[in-house]
């Protein structure tokens, strides 16, 4: 009678002790669960980080586009997209420095600034060039792909060579319809506010270019120090990836900003004329209002 109660207990402690673990199938199916509510919440995730992004770039050109401003307030005259200004007889056509070098002091880095000498070539070996490979934060874009030294993921417009609907060819000097300019101080000098006749508020004057490379040398990374960062809008569109234009890896669109700070969020949907009108200051265009700001 004993054994068999010690016999009956021993068995219910074993069927108890059996019942407290997982078997093999109840842990795949938990790993399935757990893996298809990773699968659900990842891009949940990757929208939020994209978001926390996107918003952070569209504040740093919009600290560009303040920094260009109080630039053109200061000095009168916007500051040359690409500097072609004669300088001497081994610079004829000038040191080649972008308008994002000249408005460092506006972004608070007048350290980098200080140590340019604007009296020689943007990539002049004995220090320009190594001045042009420093990291200048905001002009990195956070969803950018490529990392390069000097990297600059921002341009200054310097106007279109888009092909106008009703037209076969592009309008007269529409590539140097812009703001940000190749100045020379001969035939293209330096833009003043009161040129922009077609608005301030419907100009662009920097926008978002991407993991660009030059449009003469495919192997050559954009950067900052460049003139080569400023360039026409090339393509009826935004977000093309050829060299000179407008875009980013935001999804939809690109950000620009406007002549009076304004930032705004080009859809890569946006209408080719209105595309032409906000890159150009004195085309006489009335459907650049038709653009939206976020």
């Amino acid at each position: 009678m004993i054994e068999a109660t010690m016999h009956s207990r021993w068995c219910k402690v074993r069927r108890s002790s059996r019942r407290g673990g997982f078997s093999l199938v109840e842990l795949l199916v938990v790993i399935a669960i757990l893996g298809a509510i990773v699968g659900l919440l990842l891009p949940a995730v990757q929208r939020a980080r994209e978001s926390s992004r996107r918003i952070a770039c569209g504040n740093q050109i919009k600290n560009m586009g303040l920094a260009v401003i109080s630039y053109e307030s200061g000095r009168k005259a916007y500051p040359p997209g690409w500097d072609a200004r004669p300088l001497n007889a081994s610079l004829p056509s000038g040191n080649g420095f972008a308008w994002s070098a000249y408005v460092l002091p506006y972004l608070e880095e007048s350290a980098i600034f200080n140590q340019i000498d604007f009296n020689k070539p943007w990539n002049d070996a004995v220090g320009n060039a190594v001045i042009a490979d420093r990291d200048v934060p905001i002009y990195k874009c956070p969803s950018g792909i490529l990392t390069f030294p000097g990297q600059m993921d921002y341009g200054g417009i310097m106007g279109h060579s888009i092909v106008l609907s009703g037209h076969t060819d592009v309008i007269d000097n529409a590539w140097n319809s812009g703001i940000l300019l190749a100045v020379n101080n001969g035939s293209i000098p330096a833009v003043r506010a009161a040129s922009v006749s077609d608005g301030l508020s419907h100009t662009l004057i920097v926008a978002e270019s991407v993991d660009r490379k030059s449009y003469t040398t495919e192997d050559q990374n954009i950067r900052w120090a460049w003139g080569a960062n400023s360039f026409p809008q090339c393509e009826p569109f935004v977000n093309s990836y050829k060299a000179t234009n407008i875009r980013s890896y935001h999804n939809g669109g690109a950000f620009g900003v406007f002549a009076d700070g304004s930032v705004t969020f080009l859809n890569d949907s946006l209408d080719r004329d209105i595309l032409a009108a906000i890159c150009s200051r004195n085309g006489g265009e009335t459907n650049a209002s038709a653009v939206n700001t976020p």
